[in-house]
């Protein structure tokens, strides 16, 4: 039951990022690569961050598993905003929300028990992510 119950959160979480609003559409020689790459991301990050870190953490337990392994996660995700002009407060941000959700993908997979739910969350997060971002984008120019 509880994996069905965080499935159906994960899917109500994705699905409002999907049909949020309109966007103009790409051809498909131009979406298709994005998507391919986007999809790539989640899939890597989750089997390094879930598959190996967490799972080299786990004999310490659990949660402290679930904490260092987010952490490690959050971290990972600071080379966007190291160099020229870097702003502290975006790379906190940043930090801190990859973190969070490290710790939610972590907690995907434990309740599943399968790193592929995590990892397919992830990449269609990805996905709809950067979709929700571009639209943003575009409606304030």
């Amino acid at each position: 039951m509880a994996s069905i119950t965080t499935i159906a959160i994960a899917a109500l979480f994705v699905s409002s990022r999907l049909w949020s609003g309109q966007s103009e559409m790409k051809p498909i020689g131009i979406a298709l690569p994005g998507v391919v790459y986007l999809l790539g991301i989640g899939f890597s990050e989750e089997v390094f961050s879930r598959g190996l870190i967490f799972g080299k953490l786990r004999h310490y337990g659990e949660r402290k598993a679930m904490v260092l392994s987010s952490i490690v996660f959050g971290l990972l995700h600071i080379n966007v905003y190291v160099g020229y002009g870097w702003d502290l407060w975006l790379a906190y941000d940043h930090v801190i929300s990859a973190a969070a959700f490290g710790f939610l993908a972590c907690a995907v997979m434990i309740t599943t028990r399968s790193i592929w739910v995590s990892a397919i969350f992830h990449a269609f997060l990805e996905v709809t992510g950067d979709y929700f971002y571009l639209l943003l984008n575009e409606s304030t120019r």
